[in-house]
């Protein structure tokens, strides 16, 4: 088995994380403007009890 260096294991989590943070500031801007939870959901990917739990 072949292990992947640590250096970039940190890196794809941080990018992971922070693409992460980055829907979730989308998603808020989006409930501001009115959008459903279900088109958020459909844009960003993300959970529809997570966006509902923004709002």
């Amino acid at each position: 088995m072949r292990f992947r260096p640590i250096d970039d294991v940190v890196k794809d989590n941080y990018i992971r994380y922070a693409r992460e943070e980055k829907a979730f500031e989308v998603a808020r801007k989006m409930l501001a403007e009115g959008l459903s939870a279900d088109i958020i959901k459909k844009c960003t990917g993300l959970d529809k009890e997570d966006i509902l739990a923004l709002g």
